[in-house]
């Protein structure tokens, strides 16, 4: 090819002038790998393939790579980097020359030719097996060489720094792991001022879940195994950990995908630094880690990379997550999903060519380009991940522009970086059961995406009753009732299983019934107490300890006992089985009380225990064994003590022991009593002549440490004998799956227990005898076959009346009506009557003398002494009776001896009166003594007279007498009067009037002439008119009297004056 000679001229001063050092000779890496593979055949072979990747710059002054490194290797286990392991590793590939060119330029790079132009790497892979001798959780395998490229642009004095890298291996969690990689080549070459994507591609060989930090670099204090490595924080100024290169866009790494982005603004060399660590998806646990130190180099170019999308498009089937600590995308095993991205080059001349790590990362994924070669070239990833491969996958989608020009004798590319999250759907895992009473809330296990927000709804799509919390995965619920539960979770597509239902119940399979139920005395008294219990009694509980004799067993239960704490979920493994290829090994499990009871073990009697295989060994086992004890303790670590001591021997095998595929079963020779109220050690034990290899088997995962494995491969002594040969002892948060044979205990009788007891003949008993003095409830109480507390109540009421009559007792005179009054609550009143006056045998009647019977205020009108008797029923139907003594007394016989009579008016008349003691007489006015036995009565006008009469007890009668008065007295008008003065009849006057009233006295002469008047009785005529004596003769006069009853009597005619 021709080249333009203005440009290669220019692109030779820059790149030559870039590429010169100081001229002192260094080691000049580019960067620098290291990771490990696990490649042993079982726990007791911790056996690992190292490999070492380092990369040089071919730049003037550099020295070759070595054909071998030594890498080292120490935990705390073994006493530290003091006594660490060492290896030489050869070269197992390259020298590769590896460079960003167009192939045109290929060629001529640094690496094939002294002094050219074009960069270039040389990559040496180092590699090969190491054992450890024990599992740890802290093995540090490291390398270091001296002097770093001195042209580094952002540490302080570079030239007399060491480069340092390690990788961490915590092979107690988890001995056949292998530690994460960065899969792609640190070979960067970029431009200043452009936009810059710096890739890693952090990959895990276990699928565990991974996070990728920026890191400082590393020094060493010194070039030994006994070195440590030493964070390098002296930057020169401007640059720091937070921006090694100072980017004019900040510099950040993808926890994620591990992909570094920023704008270099400074042409040079730069040292930046990763580090990647690995966590168990269920336990959290991190299980190891990898570091990676690299030199960016930025040049004087500006020619812009071409375009690739940042979001993927056309998505099908998965859900794209934006989110402020990095992007992601979400599938779901068993769905196919797919998108695409489009490239563009900046010139429609140029041709791009797209290409993918799929099949590295993501194996059985597609990834095919529509318009490859083109400007415009389309590439479309589709996959249908299973569930083997659930976890988190980096894929990378590079478009280059390989069109080769003067202008452009690097690659330019650009990248499309998607991660990608392979979530479980949700499972509720299975419905839970709760006790009404002093239970303990149901511990849900959904099994599904782990970090991601949940949500809990009823069925209806409303709050949730019971849970203690809705928005996590895994919480506890402890409804009033019977409930269904919706749980789902957001951040998985609509197409995954992205929501589950649980129901929790409350067993009512035992209930209690209290007797007699709600009940009432009427006073207090005893009452007979009757509890009985519903559905099956509790089991007997067994002590624990070995059983010589097998109890009678109607039928043989056979439970499957998985761990609560994965919802029951299963994995396969040759890590915690029973059967590990160890020449010796002592091995425990526990089983907690919790998951024993949840699966549905009872107190009874183990008689036989299997191991479900998936992966037989042609190994055989000797001296094989099987012992039980029951433990108080919930977990197996280090820190509770390690191994149980004091187990019981249940089952030796006759002969070698062969695995085989599924269940393994092992009938005890001596069954062993479990009681429910303890958790469960298993412990395996057998020697062999040699090592062998590990049967795999299902387990499961716990949240606690329960298994333990001691091992010992030398000698010929057993473990369990003499635990003094262990090599070590190795903890799990897993155990194997479990089958237990046993025999149900035989059923026991309910206990009871009364609450409160202190009137109770007994309260234990089913029947206790209950003296009740007032309202009380009675409690009862037991624990039924289900293992539920159940509960009925009595209440017993003794009402308390507070009924009242009135009066008490009373007395009356005959004749005489009384009003009584009865109060309360009570709920209806009855009356009756007893004239015998017995109250202490009272002849009850129906009373004749009120006006009611079943009213509260009847009135009484009895004619002799009689007992009332109010009986008051309350809403219970209990009565109180309460009396009223009514005495009648006799009324006294008063009588007035005169009878009625007429007095003239004025006159007066004695009354008498007897039968009585006292005596009272009215009106009074009248009466010279209203209260003697005969007063003197003068009536001026009819009088009626009333005598009451009381008699000395107190009652009183009465009489009465009528005086009338005659007001028609005789009056005299003489008809003739002698005025001679001798003193004989010589005045004209009405005689004889006493009390009437003369109202007019008038005397007229023959011509009518009134020659006399007056209305004085007793003035009269005496025959004169004006002092003149009249002459002899007949006179007229007008005399008119008025009577006290109102009547006027007129009197007309002559009077004759004689001389």
């Amino acid at each position: 090819m021709k080249f333009s000679r203005s440009f290669t001229k220019i692109l030779l001063i820059v790149l030559f002038t870039f590429g010169v050092g100081t001229g002192v000779k260094a080691s000049h890496y580019a960067a620098v790998d290291l990771y490990l593979d696990y490649i042993g055949a079982g726990p007791n072979q911790l056996k690992y393939q190292v490999t070492l990747v380092v990369f040089k710059a071919c730049e003037p002054g550099s020295i070759n790579l070595n054909t071998n490194e030594t890498v080292c290797w120490a935990s705390s286990c073994t006493g530290g980097r003091s006594n660490a392991f060492s290896r030489s590793l050869p070269t197992v590939q390259g020298p590769d020359t590896l460079d960003q060119l167009c192939d045109t330029f290929s060629a001529f790079n640094a690496c094939r030719q002294t002094n050219s132009i074009y960069p270039a790497f040389i990559r040496r892979i180092y590699s090969d097996t190491i054992s450890v001798p024990i599992a740890c959780s802290d093995w540090v395998f490291y390398w270091s060489n001296n002097a770093r490229n001195t042209g580094i642009n952002n540490l302080v004095g570079p030239g007399g720094l060491s480069i340092y890298i390690e990788a961490g291996m915590n092979n107690a969690a988890k001995w056949n792991n292998s530690s994460p990689r960065f899969i792609i080549d640190p070979i960067p070459y970029l431009c200043q001022n452009q936009p810059a994507f710096f890739l890693n591609g952090p990959l895990d060989p276990n699928n565990d879940s991974m996070v990728t930090i920026n890191s400082n670099p590393y020094d060493v204090t010194t070039l030994s195994c006994a070195g440590s490595g030493l964070a390098i924080t002296n930057y020169t100024a401007g640059y720091s950990l937070a921006n090694p290169i100072s980017s004019s866009t900040g510099y950040s790494v993808s926890a994620n995908t591990g992909t570094a982005a920023f704008t270099p603004t400074t042409q040079g060399k730069f040292v930046v630094a990763f580090r990647c660590s690995e966590y168990d998806r269920v336990t959290g646990t991190e299980l190891g880690y990898i570091m990676r130190d690299v030199q960016l180099s930025v040049l004087n170019c500006n020619a812009p990379p071409p375009d690739i999308d940042s979001i993927p498009q056309n998505l099908q089937n998965a859900t794209y997550v934006t989110s402020t600590s990095g992007n992601y995308l979400i599938a779901c095993p068993g769905v196919p999903f797919s998108f695409s991205v489009d490239g563009q080059s900046n010139s429609f001349t140029n041709s791009l060519f797209m290409t993918s790590n799929n099949l590295t990362v993501a194996p059985g994924s597609v990834f095919g380009v529509v318009g490859q070669g083109t400007a415009n070239p389309t590439g479309t990833f589709s996959w249908t991940p299973t569930g083997a491969d659930v976890g988190d996958y980096t894929i990378i989608i590079t478009v280059k522009d390989s069109t080769c020009t003067n202008n452009q004798p690097i690659l330019l590319a650009n990248y499309f970086v998607l991660y990608i999250k392979v979530l479980p759907g949700v499972d509720a895992g299975p419905d839970g059961r709760i006790c009404k009473l002093d239970g303990s809330p149901w511990q849900f296990n959904v099994t599904g995406p782990t970090n991601v927000p949940y949500y809990w709804t009823s069925l209806s799509g409303g709050a949730p009753v019971g849970l203690s919390n809705d928005a996590i995965q895994n919480p506890t619920a402890y409804p009033p009732y019977n409930f269904t539960y919706v749980v789902g979770t957001n951040a998985i597509s609509s197409n995954c299983k992205s929501r589950d239902t649980v129901s929790v119940y409350i067993d009512t399979s035992n209930s209690i019934d209290a007797i007699p139920g709600d009940a009432v005395l009427c006073r207090p008294g005893y009452l007979q107490l009757s509890a009985l219990g519903i559905g099956n009694p509790p089991l007997i509980n067994m002590p624990c300890g070995t059983q010589n004799t097998l109890p009678p067993c109607a039928v043989e239960e056979v439970v499957e006992v998985r761990s609560q704490y994965t919802g029951g979920t299963l994995q396969s493994t040759n890590v915690q089985t029973a059967f590990p290829g160890y020449r010796t090994s002592r091995i425990q499990f526990l089983l907690t009380q919790n998951d024993l009871y949840a699966y549905g073990v009872r107190s009874g009697t183990l008689k036989g225990l299997a191991f479900d295989v998936n992966t037989p060994t042609s190994t055989t086992y000797n001296n094989f064994t099987i012992s039980l004890k029951c433990t108080d303790r919930k977990s197996l670590s280090a820190t509770t003590g390690s191994f149980e001591q004091g187990t019981s021997l249940v089952y030796t095998a006759p002969g070698p022991v062969a695995v085989s595929l599924g269940w393994n079963q092992f009938t005890f020779d001596t069954p062993y009593n479990w009681d429910s109220t303890k958790s469960l050690i298993v412990e395996i034990c057998y020697s062999n002549a040699s090592v062998g290899t590990a049967a795999w088997v299902n387990a499961v995962n716990t949240n606690s440490t329960q298994m333990a494995i001691s091992w010992a491969n030398q000698g010929a002594q057993n473990i369990c004998s003499n635990p003094a040969i262990s090599l070590g002892t190795v903890y799990y948060a897993a155990r194997p799956n479990i089958r237990f044979n046993y025999c149900k205990a035989p059923f026991d009788d309910f206990d009871y227990t009364w609450k409160p007891g202190t009137f109770l003949s007994d309260s234990t008993a089913a029947n206790p005898l209950a003296y009740i003095a007032q309202d009380t409830r009675f409690y009862v109480h037991t624990i039924g076959g289900n293992g539920c507390k159940v509960m009925d109540s009595v209440l017993v009421k003794i009402p308390v009346h507070t009924y009242d009559v009135w009066p008490k007792d009373t007395s009356f005179c005959s004749g005489e009506s009384f009003k009584m009054i009865a109060s309360g609550d009570f709920a209806k009143v009855e009356w009756f009557e007893d004239n015998t006056l017995s109250v202490a045998n009272p002849v009850f009647m129906t009373p004749s003398t009120l006006t009611c019977t079943n009213c509260a205020d009847p009135i009484g009108t009895p004619m002799v002494s009689t007992n009332y008797y109010a009986v008051m029923t309350d809403q219970y139907g209990c009565s109180d009776t309460m009396v009223v003594k009514a005495v009648v007394k006799q009324m006294p016989v008063v009588n007035i001896i005169n009878r009625d009579t007429t007095i003239k008016y004025g006159q007066s008349i004695q009354l008498l009166v007897s039968g009585a003691y006292l005596y009272s007489w009215q009106p009074m006015s009248s009466l010279t003594n209203p209260n003697i036995v005969n007063p003197v009565a003068s009536p001026t006008e009819p009088t009626k007279y009333i005598v009451y009469g009381v008699a000395e007890n107190g009652c009183r009668s009465m009489d009465s007498v009528m005086v009338n008065i005659d007001y028609r007295d005789n009056l005299f008008v003489p008809s003739a009067f002698t005025p001679n003065g001798d003193g004989t009849n010589d005045v004209f006057r009405v005689t004889n009037v006493t009390f009437q009233r003369l109202m007019e006295f008038r005397v007229f002469n023959r011509w009518g002439q009134e020659i006399y008047s007056t209305n004085d009785p007793r003035k009269g005529w005496d025959g004169t008119w004006k002092g003149v004596p009249q002459d002899m003769g007949a006179y007229q006069y007008l005399i008119r009297v008025a009577y006290p009853d109102g009547y006027v009597e007129t009197y007309k005619g002559n009077v004759t004056l004689v001389r």
